[in-house]
């Protein structure tokens, strides 16, 4: 049998972290903190109206590209619900956009 107290750090640590994932709040977490970080900025409004009102979506383009990397990093840290925030994000980009064009 193997002895609980000579477990290196790490994998300790991997077992709590993969215990603490099995709650169902980790989806709410995630998904909210990733939508308001997607859905509330400066680049998010401007680039919206920009798109819309001059059909330039350079900074449109830009945001979504490091939201693409940040979603990266947030669903290995905060779970699956960082991909639901793709939903609320599209839908705030385009109707920024659409009610500006």
């Amino acid at each position: 049998m193997e002895d609980r107290g000579r477990d290196p750090p790490a994998r300790r640590g991997a077992e709590a972290h993969l215990r603490r994932r099995d709650s169902g709040s980790d989806f709410a977490y995630g998904f909210l903190n990733a939508s308001v970080l997607f859905c509330v900025g400066a680049m998010t409004l401007i680039g919206s109206f920009k798109a819309g009102a001059e059909g330039d979506y350079t900074l449109l383009l830009t945001k979504s590209v490091m939201d693409g990397f940040m979603s990266i990093v947030f669903t290995a840290a905060m779970g699956i619900g960082v991909a639901f925030s793709a939903i609320p994000s599209s839908c705030t980009r385009g109707a920024h956009a659409a009610s500006c064009g």
